[in-house]
């Protein structure tokens, strides 16, 4: 039974806020990061969505990624598989007083 669970891992990169599933999630060997391994897309769906599609692309020949802990937003250990997704932050609507903070990027020429 154990086996048909995965981790939800939500996170920022840069002004998008992606949303996957893995199989694993370990503390990294390098400090500040977490690990995520073997990252699961839906093969057999009808329909076509982009946002995963371009996750897909992202990680096609990917086993495991780093990602820094400041960008994690929340880790769930889920019993179903949900659609990866992409979420543009200046999309996000919301009704409290409470906004995302935009992040600044350094760039060097």
């Amino acid at each position: 039974m154990a086996d048909n669970f995965l981790y939800k891992v939500i996170y920022y990169d840069i002004d998008k806020i992606h949303e996957i599933y893995a199989k694993t999630i370990n503390d990294a060997n390098m400090y500040g990061f977490v690990e995520v391994g073997e990252i699961v897309f839906e093969d057999n769906s009808v329909i076509i969505d982009p946002a995963e599609n371009r996750l897909k692309d992202e990680f096609k020949n990917v086993k495991t990624t780093y990602i820094p802990q400041q960008s994690i937003i929340r880790i769930d250990y889920v019993s179903r598989k949900g659609v990866a997704k992409i979420i543009d932050t200046n999309e996000v609507k919301t009704e409290s007083n409470v906004k995302l903070i935009e992040r600044n990027i350094l760039t060097f020429n």
